[in-house]
């Protein structure tokens, strides 16, 4: 290894910029014994040169294995490493702790080659019938605890030539954070929070302050949820409590079942800290590194840099009324929708926001309404349900976010696949089609629903939603903001299903979706819960922002050294997608 190589590492892991920067390629190898070594993934590079990353953050290196491997080790699965992933197999939160897994587990696995190392799903207890493959999971990761660490994994990427993946807690439908042959950057004990009761952006001198919480990337929704019930303010956030915040989740958008009433994620978002592929750390804001800002909030994550922690609003305590049914697998949600399409543009512009979870539970939430109140305004959709569905329209007065996230989305959660293969693909269903086809509207979700076992229609898009004083500005799709629904379909396969199958099923409910497609050409789709195969993804994900946001790829990130299927700046050919179909 060159002198110059070590010094600079060395400097790196001290956070001191050495004499040439990344910026100016200081890192190139002299002799041919290191140009040997430049090739992408991990296999042929020595053991000492990942000794020497390992000393440069601090003992932080780590030897990525999948999940399920103390599983495969021999004929006695009974150790207790792999009882404790059997018995909590299912569960997001064990899961979320653990480098080499994923929620959505076929991207722990190399599914065109047909590469795994999982268990069986319906009975983790099973003794594993086949091999243990290293799959999608990374060969090694950082476990970041500074900017340095990011610092020294771009670094070592852009002399060896090794991929990136960024992961946090591995909430991930698109396998954007996993890659064979890859450096992991794992984010995940980033578990910072702060309550600021006047923050003001750096560099925004003449704004008003306004009350903010600062958390690390890594910080999960529960975490938040309880730092902000204990404060009396309010962080709204999604169904699942395990998801990072920070990561790709929000800066991908970030909606939750109160999106027309609070905003998207990115509306509330502040100020980010984000080390950069040049190897800046930067704070970015509306005022500081504004073009930077704008992708951030919509661009999506593992893109344009890592981000480290995030500054968002810090709500008022919120009263919620929530109106509410069950169903039950008799009850007909073709005859539901028939009746709800012609109220829902409506509904949304009044500011009602929730979720229709078709295998159970309806909700929809409001503030600045009493219970006497919700049930007047609602009064059709209770006699319809009570005459036509033979159910009941009840009504629910939450004192607080936390409060209705306990009573409804703990429910609807509930049965839900995870930590399964499972796969989405959405569409936002624009205002005009409501008004223009209901009919068709209707009749295409209903086809929809009949071959999807899991389908979700969140009607939460901002259709309503008027932004904050001196907001800044999103890259998220514009159709966001003049959908009224975002619905969601999803498939399941066997845990042993083969790589035909797994691909047949990807591209039959990519094929289910272009009649919907087709009925909302002013719609887009959440590039987080999106059809892997989306065409036209530029544009679904990002309207005419796209454009934009590439000159600031380019300008961030011009070696590429964070790449994700489909993000921004996606290139098909890269290695690192070859386990893609």
């Amino acid at each position: 290894m060159s002198r110059r190589w070590t010094i600079v590492l060395l400097a790196v892991s001290l956070g001191v910029e050495p004499a040439g920067t990344l910026k100016n390629n200081v890192f190139q190898l002299q002799d041919e014994t290191q140009q040997e070594y430049l090739q992408a993934g991990t296999r042929g590079i020595p053991a000492c040169t990942w000794s020497k990353l390992n000393e440069t953050v601090h003992g932080r290196l780590h030897v990525a294995t999948p999940f399920a491997e103390p599983c495969f080790n021999g004929d006695t699965p009974g150790n207790d490493a792999c009882v404790d992933i059997q018995r909590n197999y299912l569960d997001p939160g064990f899961r979320s702790d653990h480098f080499g897994a994923y929620i959505n587990s076929q991207w722990e696995a190399c599914q065109a080659l047909s590469e795994q190392c999982v268990l069986n799903w319906l009975d983790p207890s099973r003794k594993p019938s086949t091999a243990c493959y290293q799959g999608a999971v990374s060969s090694y990761y950082i476990d970041v605890h500074d900017h340095t660490d990011v610092v020294a994994a771009f670094v070592f990427s852009e002399a060896y030539g090794v991929p990136l993946v960024v992961k946090n807690t591995g909430h991930d439908y698109m396998g954007r954070s996993s890659a064979r042959n890859s450096l992991g950057i794992w984010t995940h004990r980033l578990k910072s929070i702060t309550y600021v009761p006047d923050f003001r952006p750096k560099g925004c001198p003449a704004r008003n302050p306004v009350p903010a919480v600062t958390f690390g990337s890594g910080a999960q929704f529960s975490e938040l949820l309880d730092f902000a019930t204990e404060r009396n303010i309010t962080i709204p956030g999604g169904s699942d409590a395990t998801v990072g915040v920070g990561g790709g989740y929000l800066q991908g958008g970030g909606h939750s079942p109160l999106s027309n009433i609070f905003g998207l994620a990115v509306d509330r978002v502040l100020e980010y800290q984000v080390v950069v592929p040049t190897g800046d750390v930067l704070f970015v804001n509306d005022c500081e590194n504004r073009d930077l800002f704008f992708a951030l909030n919509g661009g999506g994550g593992g893109t344009f840099g890592v981000v480290m922690s995030v500054t968002t609003r810090a709500l008022p305590r919120a009263e919620l009324v929530t109106v509410s049914a069950t169903f039950t697998p008799e009850t007909s949600i073709s005859k539901f929708l028939e009746f709800v399409i012609p109220y829902s543009e409506q509904w949304s512009e009044d500011g009602w926001s929730g979720y229709i979870y078709t295998m159970g539970l309806f909700h929809l939430s409001k503030t600045n309404m009493n219970a006497d109140e919700a049930l007047a305004y609602m009064a059709p959709l209770k006699v319809f349900l009570a005459s036509e569905l033979n159910t009941t329209l009840s009504v629910t007065v939450s004192s607080s976010y936390g409060e209705f996230h306990e009573k409804f989305l703990h429910k609807s959660s509930e049965g839900l696949p995870k930590c399964i293969p499972v796969f989405p693909a959405s569409r936002l269903i624009p205002a005009t089609t409501f008004s223009k086809s209901p009919q068709e509207l209707l009749d295409t979700i209903t086809d929809l629903i009949s071959i999807a076992p899991v389908s979700f229609i969140f009607a939460n898009a901002p259709y309503g939603f008027k932004p904050y004083p001196d907001a800044g500005p999103t890259s998220v799709t514009p159709a966001w903001r003049t959908s009224v629904w975002d619905v969601t379909f999803g498939q399941v396969w066997d845990y042993a299903a083969p790589p035909s199958v797994q691909e047949k099923a990807y591209r039959g409910l990519s094929a289910a979706m272009e009649p919907l497609r087709a009925l909302t050409p002013d719609g887009g789709a959440y590039g987080n819960e999106a059809d892997i195969y989306e065409p036209n993804f530029e544009e679904s994900f990002w309207g005419n922002n796209y454009e934009q946001l590439m000159k600031i790829k380019e300008k961030y990130d011009p070696g590429h050294l964070l790449d994700c299927w489909h993000c921004v700046g996606w290139r098909a050919a890269d290695d690192r997608y070859s386990c893609y179909f």
